[in-house]
């Protein structure tokens, strides 16, 4: 059997109350809002009708003001090897990069890696098959001229 006393029972209730009170404030500090995620989304390639020229962009949402975010963008053939790579810096109005050179007709990977929103790094990835837009340009005007 067990003796309870009341000298027993006060030092139970004087250290319950310390416990209950830290529990009651918990709730109230993780309640606090958290702020939306970071976000980065590869939103296209355009041809920028200067010879072999194309426009990568990349568009953000929720940038972190208090970070200096920057990003690599490197490119894949189909086959897994890569083939070059790009530094770039985050910006709120987005990333615009200049890519030239590229084969037409085959499958490019293009893998965004942005650093420093987060401990882990974030990875967007893009597909995109370069056309020939030199040579269609160039057969429109032969079948105007003829």
């Amino acid at each position: 059997m067990h003796d309870f006393s009341r000298r027993g029972a006060l030092k139970a209730a004087a250290w319950s109350v310390p416990v209950v009170a830290v529990a009651a404030t918990t709730p109230l500090a993780a309640a606090s809002v958290p702020l939306p995620p970071f976000t980065a989304t590869i939103t296209g390639i355009t041809y920028t009708g200067n010879f072999d020229r194309y426009r990568l962009s990349i568009a953000y949402t929720n940038v972190p003001a208090d970070k200096q975010l920057t990003g690599r963008l490197s490119w894949s053939s189909a086959q897994g090897s890569t083939i070059g790579s790009s530094l770039f810096f985050v910006d709120a109005a987005g990333t615009s990069i200049i890519l030239t050179g590229f084969p037409t007709g085959e499958l490019i990977t293009f893998t965004a890696r942005i650093n420093g929103a987060d401990p882990d790094p974030m990875f967007v990835t893009y597909d995109y098959t370069f056309g020939s837009a030199r040579s269609s340009t160039m057969e429109r005007r032969q079948r105007a001229l003829s």
